[in-house]
């Protein structure tokens, strides 16, 4: 039963953790990005603040992106 509602627990936090990791995006235009990005199917999810609208960005507008921890 201790093994089944640790699964559990990690199937509900693990996408929540995803979710907040601090990121810099590098855009091709000069400008630069501090916020939350998570990648996805080969493309990067961005939001500045938790809460703000996503944005999404491919390897054709990004220079580089750096995710802290």
């Amino acid at each position: 039963m201790k093994r089944v509602l640790i699964i559990i627990s990690l199937l509900f936090f693990i996408p929540t953790i995803a979710q907040k990791q601090e990121a810099i995006l590098y855009l091709k235009d000069g400008s630069k990005l501090k916020g939350l990005a998570k990648i996805e199917d080969h493309k990067i999810k961005f939001r500045l603040n938790k809460g703000k609208k996503k944005q999404w960005y491919d390897h054709q507008s990004v220079i580089k992106l750096k995710i802290k921890g």
